[in-house]
């Protein structure tokens, strides 16, 4: 019996009343009119702020199946819990141990208050993708060769155009 309470949003693969969470994609066939339907399994967006979301007055707890009770949401047996989740048993408190033991990947990262493990983490990739987009070489497209050539030409025309009109009015 391991079970779990979220401190924070997470996205999850859980049953709910023993259902999954599903996505379900449809599409109708213009020639034959015939639905072509794909059903997808996706993790469930978990948020404890949301009542929506809540199992429990006030919170969102997540179990193995062996030894959950009836409103947790179920999680597989492969299931790593994170550093968002509080361990309610110990169970829970052994496998989330493990995860302390690896230590913090981003404990060197400063934090600003309440910072949670998700926020540091969203910063730090958004930081590594900011650095990537810097040092990245991009030179022109071909879209912009292209307009430079087209401006060149209409640059030669203008001035060909201006010596006729003042051919035509030294003749004129």
């Amino acid at each position: 019996m391991a079970r779990w309470r979220l401190t924070d949003k997470h996205y999850i693969h859980v049953e709910r009343n023993g259902e999954p969470t599903q996505w379900e994609w449809k599409e109708t066939n213009r020639d034959t009119g015939r639905i072509n339907r794909k059903i997808y399994l996706v993790p469930m967006y978990l948020d404890p702020d949301s009542p929506q979301d809540q199992n429990y007055p006030g919170d969102i707890i997540v179990a193995y199946r062996k030894g959950s009770q009836s409103k947790d949401l179920i999680v597989a047996d492969d299931f790593a819990p994170t550093y968002d989740m509080e361990p309610l048993d110990d169970e829970a408190a052994v496998l989330s141990a493990k995860l302390q033991g690896k230590g913090d990947p981003f404990a060197d990262l400063p934090t600003r208050g309440t910072e949670s493990y998700g926020e540091r983490l969203l910063v730090k990739l958004s930081e590594q993708l900011e650095k990537a987009t810097l040092n990245s070489p991009i030179g022109p497209g071909p879209g912009e060769v292209k307009l430079k050539k087209l401006e060149e030409e209409i640059a030669r025309l203008m001035d060909t155009n201006k010596k006729l009109q003042e051919q035509m009015k030294a003749k004129g």
